[in-house]
């Protein structure tokens, strides 16, 4: 092709001819000459990609199907379409993806009803596990234990208790002085016991003691139960449930107790809730007649467990 332009001094002068570089072919010096964008011509398709093969070399990959995704072949000399990894390894509704280790991937089938992801035993994996039951079934370990003639009856050898209930029922003191119930936890009679409440008294004429505040101060060697009428038989009933007793360190009770004082002053009912930091596991339970020194006349004991 012979062709004359201008130069930038207005000088008329021919093309010799054209050649074609990188991407482009066709070219020539005579004639009517064709340029063609050799990029464009490789693709073949709608959605084909043009990568490098080498330098100043490139091909075309076709579009893929549905779904699939762009990654590196095997060789890592090109790229090229392969299944979302992620999807290939599900095959069923409600699978789950979890790592097994750098760039790897399985699933973890759907569960059974109710089941909840948990950590295998190896913690090494996910796995689906039924849950437990919350352990709530209580189980008498003592009872019932007859409280006349005893100061105190302990119940001991108690292993795996989280919780613990003691019934105690119509005990019964008929001597002239005003012996007080307590309860003690492993026998401890240390200031480990941190109680509050209300103490219920029975006065022969009102009192503004008839409803006290129940505050031993900022610890106590006992959890006080209530306390006997001074002149006459009396009765007394309650309960005692204590959590926490199967790990050591702080337990928790609360305390319900009721008295017949018989129309005879100085008879006291504890209603309480407390703490007390026992550095072991509940071993024992006691409960006594005024520290020991009195026998119950009447009366009978329960002990319950949960873990």
């Amino acid at each position: 092709m012979t062709k004359s332009r201008v130069n930038a001094d207005n000088v008329t002068a021919d093309i010799a001819g054209i050649t074609a570089g990188t991407g482009i072919t066709g070219g020539g010096t005579s004639g009517t000459v064709t340029i063609t964008n050799d990029m464009a011509t490789t693709i073949a398709a709608a959605g084909d990609l043009i990568y490098g093969t080498a330098n100043d070399a490139y091909a075309a990959l076709s579009l893929g199907t549905a779904g699939k995704v762009l990654k590196v072949n095997s060789g890592a000399t090109a790229p090229e379409w392969a299944v979302d990894p992620t999807t290939d390894v599900v095959t069923t509704a409600g699978d789950l993806i979890y790592g097994t280790g750098a760039d790897a991937v399985t699933r973890l089938g759907i569960g059974t009803a109710s089941q909840v992801l948990a950590v295998n035993s190896g913690a090494t994996a996910p796995e689906w596990a039924t849950p437990s039951s919350p352990s709530q079934n209580w189980s008498l370990i003592a009872g019932p234990t007859s409280m006349a003639g005893n100061a105190s009856i302990t119940v001991s050898s108690i292993t795996n208790a989280d919780k613990l209930l003691l019934i105690f029922s119509n005990a019964s003191s008929g001597g002239a002085s005003a012996y007080k119930v307590k309860l003690l936890i492993n026998g401890s009679t240390s200031s480990v016991y941190r109680p509050g409440g209300i103490l219920h008294q029975a006065p022969t004429a009102y009192s503004q003691n008839i409803m006290d505040q129940y505050n031993e101060g900022t610890t106590s060697t006992s959890i006080y139960l209530g306390q006997f009428a001074s002149s006459a038989i009396s009765y007394m009933s309650g309960s005692i449930l204590i959590n926490g007793g199967a790990t050591a360190g702080q337990k928790v009770w609360s305390a319900q107790v009721g008295t017949t004082p018989a129309s005879v002053n100085n008879a006291i009912a504890a209603n309480s809730i407390g703490a007390v930091n026992i550095t072991s596991t509940i071993s024992s339970i006691t409960i006594n007649h005024d520290d020991g020194n009195a026998n119950f006349d009447d009366g009978y004991v329960w002990v319950y467990k949960s873990a």
